[in-house]
């Protein structure tokens, strides 16, 4: 175990490493004469600064700034106008090519492209260790040229829910052996997740674990109906930042105008939701590449269109890039299941269980935001992860799914009948009013019945989980921390009293009242006489079907043995 130190290099670099590259564009640092006095008006601008604090100078090529500076009788080495550059004493000199010239002043040649460095050196472990990964050697790579690489980009349509198209950009990378799509999109399609149990891993077999489910997925080109491919595509929280990290300038994006392409922006820099992996690769593919010239990227088709893939020489601007390669090893997969098994078998102390930071968030929501009224009951809002998004969409899907119920309980006159009483106990007890105000979610309904000793046993499901446009109104919420005991230790409690009494809280998460504030998250569609209108119902207490319903029933209890136990 060691720290890794991370050495910048004095050198101008671009190094891109598939998607794993971090970058930053703008012009290098320049270097300054300390003993630099103060400068008279911008020799670019005419403002008060020196010619190095200049933002439109700063915004130029070096082949412009070269030429700007032609005439000027100052120092283009330190840039200071108080002497020339024979008399400037600074040992600064350009770093790329050592010239007495300031390294904003240099323009790239073509010579650059031989004179790249790898270097691969161990560094030296550090007994000061923090982490419980090992980091093995690192590998740093500079360049002095100025080599943009384009991955393929494409526009394309997804399928939801409804069978509506939308459109989506992905980056064709046929070196994934899955195809991936983002949580924010995957939201917007309101469709269900198929779980999963696959193992990614990166470069150096660095494990991801960030895999939220298996969603299949119909694509089509943006501007035609057909061909239409089915991907099964791994749901996960980000897939890249922007493509292309920088944009194109315009001398190579001439050569692309006549063609039809998969992504008609191709050189502006723009969000990707979707990564096309090499699964699909030879199902998209159409054809050889196209050449458009010497050093510019090549044409391939697809089915989605023309897709622009490869590098290009841009002397004309400068960037600045910094990539750090770092092999990780963790335990192997073997090891790690084999260690939930001992965990599960190895009798645990009781102690204070460690909180993810989303379960302290959710905690902290409680105990700020919870209160009681007067006749002792308590009152709790609702722990939202964040802003809750605008689920208007789903009063449409409740309406529909009531419908469906309505005509399934008018053909059973058994389980209506039964359905009505649960219904009526609920407005009976208060637990639901009718509302006129606005929803901000309507929650579909729907029995669960079983035979008991001849007897229909029947539940009602409020289903928070119903995905619409904008997710689901439990993907919004906190689950909150595990409060539950564990099952070995409640049999091992069992046994240590000669008489144990079981007890039961009767309607224990309608005992739980939600804040005014929070109610219209919970809307639902009832009606006790199909010949009158439907009606807009208020659940005024805890909802079975919420995510965060068991953590917020325990909660509560545990609240109250704080409030009441010296009684």
């Amino acid at each position: 175990q060691f720290k890794s130190k991370i050495h910048s290099n004095k050198t101008n670099s671009q190094v891109k490493t598939s998607l794993f590259s971090s970058e930053k564009s703008g012009s290098s640092p320049s270097h300054q004469n300390n003993q630099q006095s103060k400068e008279s008006s911008c020799v670019i601008c005419g403002s008060q600064h020196n010619l190095t604090n200049c933002i439109k100078f700063h915004s130029m090529s070096a082949k412009q700034r070269v030429e700007s500076l032609s005439k000027w009788k100052g120092c283009k080495n330190c840039l200071s106008s108080a002497h020339n550059t024979h008399k400037c004493s600074s040992k600064w000199s350009c770093r790329f090519c050592h010239h007495r010239h300031n390294a904003m002043l240099h323009i790239p040649t073509s010579q650059d492209l031989n004179n790249s460095q790898v270097n691969l050196n161990p560094q030296s472990p550090s007994s000061n260790s923090e982490t419980s990964f090992q980091v093995s050697p690192a590998l740093s790579s500079t360049s002095h040229v100025e080599v943009q690489v384009l991955l393929g980009t494409a526009i394309m349509e997804i399928q939801d829910s409804r069978g509506h198209f939308h459109r989506i950009r992905a980056v064709i990378d046929s070196g994934s052996h899955f195809s991936f799509i983002t949580q924010k999109f995957f939201n917007k399609l309101g469709m269900s997740l198929v779980s999963c149990s696959k193992r990614i891993s990166g470069i150096g077999q660095t494990l991801f674990e960030g895999i939220k489910g298996q969603l299949p997925c119909k694509l089509r080109p943006r501007n035609r109906v057909t061909p239409q491919v089915n991907v099964d595509a791994l749901v996960v929280n980000n897939i890249t930042n922007y493509l292309p990290t920088v944009s194109v300038p315009s001398h190579v994006t001439q050569h692309y105008s006549n063609f039809d392409l998969a992504d008609p922006k191709f050189f502006e820099p723009a969000s990707v939701d979707f990564l096309l992996g090499g699964d699909m690769f030879g199902e998209i593919w159409m054809g050889e590449p196209i050449s458009v010239g010497e050093n510019l990227p090549k044409v391939f088709k697809s089915i989605f269109g023309m897709i622009v893939i490869g590098k290009y020489f841009d002397d004309q601007n400068v960037y600045n890039s910094n990539t750090s390669l770092f092999v990780t090893q963790e335990p192997d997969c073997l090891t790690k299941e084999l260690s939930r098994f001992w965990e599960l078998e190895e009798p645990v102390a009781s102690h204070t269980p460690i909180l993810s930071d989303e379960e302290r968030q959710c905690e902290e929501h409680f105990s700020s935001t919870h209160y009681r009224l007067e006749s002792g009951r308590y009152v709790v809002k609702l722990p939202f992860i964040e802003q809750p998004p605008d689920f208007s969409y789903s009063s449409y899907i409740a309406m529909k799914r009531y419908k469906n119920l309505e005509y399934k309980l008018n053909k059973n006159q058994d389980l209506k009948m039964k359905y009505d009483e649960f219904m009526s106990d609920y407005v009976k007890l208060g637990h639901m009013t009718s509302t006129n105000s606005v929803s901000k979610f309507v929650i579909p309904h729907h029995p669960i019945s079983k035979i008991d000793r001849g007897e229909v046993k029947l539940r009602v499901v409020f289903d928070a989980s119903v995905k619409t446009s904008s997710g689901s109104l439990n993907d919004s919420l906190h689950v909150g921390p595990k409060l539950q005991n564990d099952i070995r230790h409640i049999l091992l409690n069992f046994r240590r009293h000669p008489i144990v009494f079981v007890t039961d809280i009767v309607k224990m998460y309608r005992q739980i009242l939600i804040d005014s504030d929070d109610r219209a998250f919970q809307h639902i569609y009832w009606r006790f006489d199909s010949s009158k209108p439907i009606q807009k119902f208020e659940l005024n207490t805890l909802s079975y079907g919420l995510a965060s319903a068991p953590y917020i029933a325990l909660r509560v209890i545990r609240q109250l043995c704080i409030d009441e136990g010296h009684r």
